[in-house]
């Protein structure tokens, strides 16, 4: 497609990165943004390190927490730093990502550092927490994840129908799932369930 054909020119311009170091001092934040996803698109991302870190302290909120999520892709010693710096961060969208990251770069090291988050208020925060250490090899979590799916705020359980969809190698997921489909209460949590389930049967 041309979308693809695009996507694997900006991958081989060498300029390319240089440029879009040049939209992120833009004073706009959607220009910001928009350079931030021409890098992720590109798979770049690792290139572009050192600038990233220096937006980690952007004013816009949006900005710091794709930054996070491409501190993430990036996947070395110095991003792995700026993740760990990014769970302090004021917005939990940004913390959320950070928190994900973490697990996505399998460093182990990073789990003592992520336990705390299993009690942060914000859901999102939370569920991501789940799924990181789970990924780090915490198997005690899934305690957490029962725990978030017998609350009664809906937000709690929705994000932790998320986390279960995405736990591949538990084997009591999909029986879980099942029931929540079935039996839950809310709408919103049944009809997440159901598409999780049919994610797994198109995988």
């Amino acid at each position: 497609s041309r979308a693809a054909a695009a996507q694997a020119l900006a991958k081989m311009d060498p300029g390319l990165v240089q440029r879009i170091e040049g939209e992120l001092a833009a004073l706009e934040p959607e220009r910001r943004l928009k350079a931030l996803q021409l890098l992720a698109a590109a798979e770049r991302s690792r290139e572009a390190v050192g600038t990233l870190l220096g937006l980690m302290k952007d004013p816009d909120r949006q900005v710091r927490a794709v930054v996070v999520r491409l501190l993430s892709l990036a996947g070395t010693q110095e991003a792995l730093m700026g993740l760990v710096r990014a769970l302090a961060d004021p917005d939990p969208r940004v913390r959320a990502n950070a928190v994900e990251g973490g697990g996505e770069l399998g460093d182990p090291r990073i789990g003592r550092l992520l336990l705390s988050f299993l009690k942060a208020p914000e859901p999102r925060v939370r569920a991501n927490a789940v799924r990181a250490l789970w990924r780090l090899g915490h198997r005690e979590v899934i305690l957490h994840l029962e725990e978030m799916l017998r609350d009664p705020l809906e937000e709690t359980r929705l994000s932790a129908v998320w986390v279960l969809g995405n736990l591949v190698d538990w084997p009591e997921g999909t029986a879980r799932l099942e029931h929540l489909a079935k039996a839950d209460p809310s709408p919103r949590i049944r009809e997440r369930a159901r598409r999780s389930l049919l994610k797994e049967d198109l995988a």
